[in-house]
């Protein structure tokens, strides 16, 4: 089981049983025994006994003395969840996330795949549990046709059915018109902020380079401006003329990046942030073409959660933010609105690399 620190192991445990009772099955259902609990868990057993405590106490258990642990509900309520590469990393962290905090306040969560082109979507209106669920969360892509996938689909859905939509701010026009509540990363702060941290390292001269072919993405434009705001308010001057464009599907050139005209208007790159996680490849590419970066220098991926330096989006923190939506709508189903902007760690050491 996926161990999230800071977690205690009696609610990841919670939130696996919590899991189990969404399932069909009779009223009455037994249990695995509290031994068993702990050797499945590798825990204590008495860590494996205050998970069920916790779910007697909140109704969902049956503790028969010398009998065993029984389930008391045919169901729990029910969230559904609908994303795409659930199983991958990083989007697992945020429903193993999404899970364990709408665990603990007696909640389960049924997770649905329904393909990054929207492909199984048609099938999500059939899904059995749809009936039944109290509210739905959906991890949509980042891209203006997942939008409007967005829109169509709330169309279909029951009029009073609870929908938070995490995305970017590509979101906030299907937010604004319907019931949805909008959860997403502020990127124009992560983007200042990193700015900040980078000159207290005596970086002076970050360089932006974006993907061409992504930069029609509402979140890419938040990091350029968020990119440039931290420029401009450090009084650099030009503060556009750090933000390029590279294709990596056609990498010449790399070379003009590092090179004049840049070095002619007085200052080289000292940082390179690359938005959306492909630093390997731009790595890869300038040791190909006789550029290799030092390895003094920050190159930093935007949205990564590993490699050489990383700005990791905190998607714990996202599942944490959408939990309280999503049961914040249940209970009050014709509340206005939310928007709910999820900050992102900016941590870097001293020598430049992220921590």
């Amino acid at each position: 089981m996926a161990r999230n620190p800071g977690e205690p192991h009696y609610r990841r445990i919670m939130a696996a049983l919590m899991t189990r009772l969404n399932q069909p099955a009779l009223k009455g259902e037994r249990l695995l025994s509290e031994r068993a609990l702990a050797a499945r868990f590798k825990v204590a057993r008495n860590t494996a006994a205050r998970a069920c405590r916790e779910l007697c106490a909140q109704g969902y258990l049956n503790r028969r003395r010398g009998s065993g642990t029984y389930r008391a509900r045919a169901t729990c309520p029910a969230i559904l969840a609908w994303g795409y590469h659930i199983s991958r990393p990083p989007f697992n962290v945020f429903f193993e996330g999404l899970q364990y905090a709408l665990a603990r306040e007696g909640y389960s969560l049924a997770v649905r795949d329904f393909g990054v082109d929207g492909g199984k979507l048609p099938e999500l209106i059939r899904d059995p549990i749809l009936p039944k669920a109290r509210a739905i969360c959906w991890l949509a892509p980042s891209y203006p046709e997942a939008l409007a996938r967005a829109a169509d689909l709330r169309r279909k859905l029951p009029a009073d059915m609870p929908l938070v939509l995490v995305n970017d701010l590509l979101g906030c026009e299907l937010h604004g018109r319907q019931r949805v509540d909008l959860a997403h990363f502020d990127f124009a702060a992560a983007a200042r902020q990193l700015v900040e941290r980078l000159a207290e390292l005596g970086r002076q001269h970050p360089l932006l380079i974006r993907r061409t072919y992504l930069d029609a993405r509402d979140a890419s434009e938040q990091i350029r401006i968020g990119f440039i705001a931290g420029l401009a308010e450090r009084g650099i001057p030009d503060a556009g003329s750090h933000v390029v464009n590279w294709n990596p599907e056609a990498p010449g050139g790399l070379g003009v990046l590092l090179r004049p005209p840049y070095a002619a208007a007085g200052w080289r790159p000292d940082a390179i942030l690359l938005p959306w996680g492909f630093t390997a490849a731009f790595l890869r590419h300038c040791r190909k073409q006789g550029h290799p970066i030092p390895k003094t220098m920050p190159v930093i991926g935007f949205g990564q959660n590993k490699g050489r330096f990383r700005l990791p989006m905190n998607y714990r923190g996202l599942a944490e933010v959408c939990a309280e939506l999503l049961i914040s709508r249940a209970l009050q189903p014709a509340r206005g609105n939310r928007h709910a902007i999820v900050p992102m760690p900016v941590m870097i050491s001293r020598t430049g690399a992220i921590q």
